[in-house]
């Protein structure tokens, strides 16, 4: 081959191999972000390729049953041994990836059933999952898998905490909560005499109002436990108290007009438009923006006296909908409803026909040896 011809092929490779290690690992993982059926194609490639890959696509998981906490486990650990039936010689069997070089960053623990089998799971790949900065756990959840939540460092900033049916307490002493900034919490209760300003990193809290009711005494006692936090957090930023109508939002601006003092403290924001937990939680993992970034849009429109258009405790709606259509895409008002926030929970709970397993975990097939 000319000299001229291998010059150029040195500086314009033509094969795949000719490009360097750094370039193809380039190229695989941008296809791989880009397209879901590309990476798990790009799985069964070789070992290389499936180690590269898993790395990409196990970035933002929420577990829905035990079975998917299982085949999360299975695809890190290293492959069972089994001994042969006959003298032949085995295929030498490449290291495993270390846990380190994972980078899991958000984890949503949804699954209703609870098994010791996925609490195990867990635990034996605990040390991948010391990167997740934003977590969602149900309250059940956060109690059986507390163990191997003390025993690594798991801390994330972003925790909502959410649950089905009805809301136990929570004890806000626990390492999990060490380093959270930002709360999603369903009570406002403590267990063993713990409270919410036991939080010391605590900058912005979310709480949903959900259906009142008739109950005005647990309102009340609620908006008592919200003065407590404000007076008690000097490093609380914004608290946030969604409701989900103008009705209810009425109901708040009249018990907090009698505690004038929390009414005054303008970290308080009651924002008249909730928006469901699930959807709340996929705007944090896509970085959109959140109960706060509304709650903060919301607090200018506060001046045009929304509540001087209420007419005997109702109101019109469309005014909320209306100004803030302006700034944000909100989803549609009949979205299902499947974690549960409210302070105030509903008598009773049927869980969805729609279960969002396809929707947010990814399928990953394992790489047979």
């Amino acid at each position: 081959m000319p000299t001229a011809q291998l010059q150029a092929r040195d500086v314009f490779p033509t094969s795949w191999l000719d490009l360097p290690n750094e370039l193809i690992t380039e190229v695989v993982l941008y296809a791989a972000v880009s397209h879901l059926p590309t990476a798990q194609s790009l799985r069964l490639v070789c070992r290389e390729f499936n180690k590269l890959v898993l790395s990409c696509l196990l970035r933002d998981l929420i577990f829905t049953t035990p079975s998917q906490i299982v085949h999360f486990a299975e695809l890190l650990l290293p492959k069972r041994s089994y001994p042969l039936l006959f003298p032949i010689q085995p295929r030498p069997r490449a290291p495993p990836r270390s846990f380190d070089s994972y980078k899991v960053t958000s984890l949503a623990l949804a699954n209703i059933h609870r098994l010791p089998s996925a609490e195990d799971a867990l635990e034996r790949v605990a040390t991948a999952l010391t990167s997740v900065r934003q977590l969602a756990i149900t309250d059940k959840n956060l109690s059986s898998h507390a163990f191997w939540l003390r025993k690594f460092p798991i801390h994330p900033s972003t925790l909502m905490v959410f649950y089905y049916g009805q809301a136990n307490p929570l004890d806000f002493r626990e390492p999990i909560f060490q380093s959270v900034t930002h709360l999603y919490c369903p009570t406002v209760e403590g267990f063993h005499d713990s409270s919410l300003c036991d939080v010391a990193a605590l900058t912005h809290l979310a709480l949903y109002s959900g259906n009142i009711g008739d109950e005005d005494e647990k309102l009340l006692a609620v908006v008592d436990e919200i003065g407590d936090i404000l007076r008690s957090s000097p490093n609380l930023q914004a608290l946030v108290v969604a409701v989900a109508s103008l009705y209810i939002y009425a109901r708040w601006q009249a018990v907090l007009t009698e505690h004038s003092w929390v009414l005054d403290d303008k970290r308080l924001i009651v924002l008249p438009y909730q928006v469901q937990p699930m959807d709340e939680w996929e705007r944090n993992i896509l970085g959109r923006e959140t109960i706060w970034d509304r709650a903060k849009a919301w607090s200018p429109l506060l001046v045009h006296d929304v509540g001087s258009d209420m007419v005997d405790g109702f109101a019109d709606e469309d005014i909320v909908h209306r100004e803030t259509g302006r700034m944000f895409d909100f989803p549609p008002a009949e979205c299902e409803r499947e974690w549960e926030l409210s302070l105030f929970p509903e008598q009773y709970h049927i869980p969805s026909s729609n279960p969002a397993d396809d929707y947010y975990m990814h399928t990953v097939y394992p790489l047979d040896d």
